[in-house]
């Protein structure tokens, strides 16, 4: 026998046992899922008008979007290119149609070629019949969502929506604008219904049709909400070479309203729930000891824990003043709140978490912003009191009723008091928050703590324009503005990415928010959830095309003892 068929018979021998053992997909069975904000509460209107992305994350598992990041591609169960931890990024170059099958963009209009086959199920609640998706439908739900208040954004770009054919749209620009593909294509409101659905009336969930993997079962107020496979279903998934057309694998997917953070928890470690994602960060430690079985995934967010400054009056109209302010914040202690104070004492417009091609590292930064960014008490109050500021002053700094967001307030009380500055804390309940939040113009003062920061690396340039909805800090400056502008019209991807990263040495100079630590993401499920790797979102709140190519393992849930 020849050195190379006994190299090949040998190469055989040791592959065999891959493909004798390898898993193969099962069908059937239910899989419960949580999310720590999600499922404390039942969803409100189902209306993508209304705006509430709490709602529109329990409508993606039955609403398919136009596009979606290619995780079977490009994700871990790929090339791992690309880890899929944005909450609402995808680089354009990891995104795949979805609705859309594909697209052709220029600088004066984008045309959609419409998949074929693409099916809404029927309901009888509605008297609706299973139709295919076809441009009609694509015309409607974009002129729906444009002219509604969510789609107001798009509204000023998007001169018009036409349909050139059965399967093929035309998006007619009155001028470019990057975030096109956020706004029209993977955003949570950005999902595509049938017109019967909102004639019979959009907000009620009885009346949901499905191009998703998922279809509306049953939903008890108070209760939960339960899903179903849907048969019709268009897409396909390939596993170890295999295409299967058949799915989702799993038959049913629960989704209980669980207010309380701690039966959460619970539900999660002892098998009840089998995927949760995103869980309290402080609660992440108990969960590993006491479910040692579980896996999980966590990372670093690119979103942030911060404080908001009010930049259009005293005293944070002072950009000198904003610099002591944050040297006066100690970034390390609030990273420790977390566990994680081994982090850098440094963050920025564009996070860690988003391609080297956007950001820049500390040290790359000029010297005048690196010390910005460091813990200097005493440099703290010198600028204040060249500024008119020997005393400190008094600041309204708001604030959530929930544990962590007052623990962190009453750190950065203790944090400013040492350089003069008295920080009356209000803290107001999330609804009484959210309301204040968005009226802030007239009624907040001072500074508030949140989470913010946009996962998205052009919103968060563009969150301070005039204009913007986003604008937390009432910042208005008409060279920022035209910058802006010009970003906005920026087709070619590397100029784009050159400028991002050019602006974002400006806007950290600014110290608008002073950004604290970033927030800590994470997935856990139980390991007979297979073919599932960790992937947190796959367009903007949305984690359930994951679930739809995963499967149960029961005699594995069995043996386990769950």
């Amino acid at each position: 026998m020849s050195i190379f068929k006994i190299k090949c018979a040998l190469l055989s021998l040791i592959l065999i046992p891959t493909v004798l053992f390898a898993e193969k997909p099962q069908y059937g069975g239910e899989i419960t899922v949580l999310h720590r904000f999600i499922s404390s509460a039942d969803p409100a209107s189902a209306d993508v008008a209304d705006g509430f992305w709490t709602s529109t994350v329990w409508l993606a598992a039955i609403a398919d979007r136009p596009f979606l990041g290619d995780f079977e591609k490009y994700g871990p169960r790929g090339t791992n290119e690309y880890s899929f931890e944005a909450l609402a990024y995808l680089p354009e170059q990891y995104v795949r149609g979805n609705l859309i099958e594909s697209w052709e963009v220029t600088s004066e209009k984008i045309t959609w070629n419409i998949r074929k086959g693409v099916m809404f199920t029927g309901n009888e609640n509605i008297g609706m019949k299973p139709r295919e998706y076809t441009a009609d439908d694509c015309v409607f739900s974009l002129n729906y969502y444009l002219n509604s208040p969510p789609g107001k954004l798009a509204r000023g770009y998007i001169a018009d929506v036409k349909k050139v054919g059965k399967y093929k749209v035309e998006l007619t620009f009155d001028h470019y604008d990057l975030t096109w593909m956020f706004y029209l294509g993977y955003e949570d409101r950005a999902a595509h219904m049938a017109r019967e659905t909102y004639d019979a009336g959009a907000a009620k969930w009885e009346n949901q049709v499905s191009t998703g993997p998922w279809m509306i079962d049953e939903y008890v107020s108070g209760s939960y909400m339960s899903y179903k496979k849907n048969p019709i279903w268009w897409d396909t998934t390939t596993i170890d070479g295999v295409v299967y057309d058949d799915i989702p694998f799993i038959d049913k997917m629960m989704w209980p309203i669980i207010p309380d953070v701690s039966t959460q928890m619970a539900a999660l470690r002892t098998g009840k729930v089998d995927y949760f994602w995103n869980p309290n960060s402080p609660y992440w430690d108990e969960l590993d000891k006491g479910a040692p079985e579980l896996k999980s995934h966590k990372f670093t967010g690119v979103y942030s824990f911060g404080i908001d400054l009010r930049v259009d009056e005293p005293p944070f109209n002072n950009k000198n003043v904003r610099h002591a302010m944050s040297m006066a914040t100690n970034r390390k202690a609030f990273a420790r709140m977390q566990d994680r104070g081994e982090l850098p004492n440094y963050f920025y417009p564009i996070w860690v978490g988003h391609p080297d091609t956007l950001r820049y590292s500390y040290e790359d930064l000029p010297k005048d912003l690196q010390k910005i960014f460091n813990y200097d008490v005493e440099e703290a109050k010198r600028i204040l009191a060249k500024e008119g500021y020997p005393n400190g002053f008094k600041v309204d700094v708001y604030t959530k009723t929930e544990a962590e967001d007052m623990d962190r307030a009453s750190l950065l009380k203790d944090m400013w008091g040492k350089v003069g500055v008295d920080v009356n804390i209000i803290a107001k309940d999330k609804v009484s928050f959210d309301k204040l939040y968005r009226s802030r113009p007239v009624q907040m003062r001072g500074a508030w703590t949140m989470a913010g920061s946009h996962g998205n690396p052009a919103e968060i340039l563009l969150a301070r324009e005039t204009t913007h909805h986003w604008n937390s800090n009432v910042y208005s400056n008409i060279w920022w503005d035209a910058q802006m502008a010009k970003l906005k019209q920026t087709v070619n991807i590397k100029e784009r990415h050159a400028m991002i990263k050019e602006l974002s040495l400006f806007l950290t100079d600014e110290s608008l928010v002073i950004k604290t630590d970033p927030r800590m993401e994470g997935v856990y499920w139980w390991p007979w959830v297979k073919n599932y790797y960790g992937e947190f979102a796959v367009a903007d709140n949305d984690f359930q095309p994951l679930l739809a190519k995963a499967w149960l393992d029961k005699k594995m849930k069995k043996k386990m003892g769950y």
